[in-house]
């Protein structure tokens, strides 16, 4: 997948009726969707790109490789807004691993309740108090295990 461009464009597909549009009339929209790869191309521009939206480098670092290999001399304002870029989707990824780490520690958590719960015929109360679930969290899991049954 990664290291491809491709292009969709519409079509016409009359559901209903005779009206026949000119293609001119609707296919007016196109969507390039750049596929960026983990892994240097030979295709410049792939790469140029690769190197300013998918490595995970500060922006100094990508300024000097555009510099280096591409001759792109960043302006000081361009300079600002790759790091606000790279910053921005970093804090994508951390933001997005961070809620996967959660929701993982949560389904780990309410399978060690169900558990517990089952193998010790516990009340939930007993189990979380054993599993130490903070006071705050306890009405999630409550819930959430009541939804299972």
């Amino acid at each position: 997948m990664g290291n491809s461009v491709n292009r969709y464009r519409m079509t016409e597909e009359r559901l209903h009726g005779k009206y026949h549009a000119e293609e001119w009339q609707y296919n007016i929209l196109n969507v390039v969707m750049l596929y960026l790869g983990n892994r240097k191309t030979q295709d410049n521009l792939i790469e140029m790109l690769r190197i300013i939206f998918k490595e995970k480098a500060p922006a100094l670092v990508k300024k000097r490789q555009l510099e280096e290999e591409y001759d792109i001399h960043l302006t000081e304002d361009e300079t600002k807004e790759l790091s606000k870029m790279c910053n921005l989707s970093e804090g994508v990824y951390n933001s997005g691993f961070d809620d996967g780490v959660n929701v993982g520690t949560r389904n780990k958590a309410k399978e060690d309740l169900q558990n517990l719960i089952e193998s010790t015929g516990w009340s939930l109360e007993k189990a979380m108090q054993a599993l130490r679930i903070p006071l705050e969290e306890r009405d999630h899991y409550e819930k959430a295990l009541k939804k299972q049954h």
